[in-house]
């Protein structure tokens, strides 16, 4: 299926400033912040970026689809974007909680925008699709309409799940897949990391 983006914030040659302040500010806060820094998540500055302009700009109609993308319960803590705002003047007005959820949102369902590092988009439903190292589909993104499609890998019925692969590939031993999966909150279970456990537990105990 095609899906056109439902927020998209790429860094734009006038918001280059913003950017780099949040950068910067950063920067400061995990040398002056260590411990709060850690406990929020090492969440990089295009996450923080992408969500301080959902916060301020999308309506109250994107913002309540928005809304209903996960994040994790226990990173809810605004004390970050609250030392940011410290070190951001351009930033303008903005609701801190709201700046969290949305930079958490990011982090946690924004697919990365081709060809620009910093650009993260959110899509209605493809954010909903699980990862699987062993995917039923892949996804493609097209900037020319600003949208994400998912291709089946093998023939599907009615009723099964589209998975995908969030790290972009499947080849790396299984350790390394759920240590980089991490960054997702949670530990791969797959059908493709459940077999390779077993197998290492069998080389063990042989």
């Amino acid at each position: 299926f095609v899906e056109a983006a439902l927020a998209s914030h790429a860094v734009q040659r006038e918001e280059a400033r913003l950017f780099e302040e949040i950068a910067a500010a950063i920067q400061a806060i995990r040398k002056t912040h260590k411990i709060l820094w850690r406990r929020c998540g090492n969440i990089e500055p295009r996450f923080y970026f992408a969500g301080l302009l959902a916060a301020t700009r999308l309506d109250d109609r994107d913002w309540e689809l928005f809304a209903k993308k996960y994040v994790p319960v226990d990173r809810l803590d605004s004390r970050v974007e609250a030392l940011l705002l410290q070190h951001l003047p351009s930033a303008g007005d903005v609701q801190l909680e709201r700046w969290n959820f949305a930079t958490l949102v990011f982090a946690y369902n924004g697919f990365a925008e081709v060809g620009t590092p910093e650009g993260l988009r959110i899509y209605e439903f493809g954010c909903f699709a699980n990862h699987s190292c062993d995917p039923s589909a892949v996804c493609r993104h097209s900037l020319r309409n600003d949208s994400v499609a998912f291709f089946a890998t093998r023939s599907l019925n009615p009723g099964d799940e589209i998975t995908f692969n969030y790290l972009g590939h499947s080849g790396a031993p299984m350790e390394q897949r759920r240590r980089e999966l991490w960054n997702w909150n949670f530990l791969c279970t797959c059908p493709k990391c459940e077999k390779e456990a077993e197998q290492a537990q069998e080389l063990v105990q042989a």
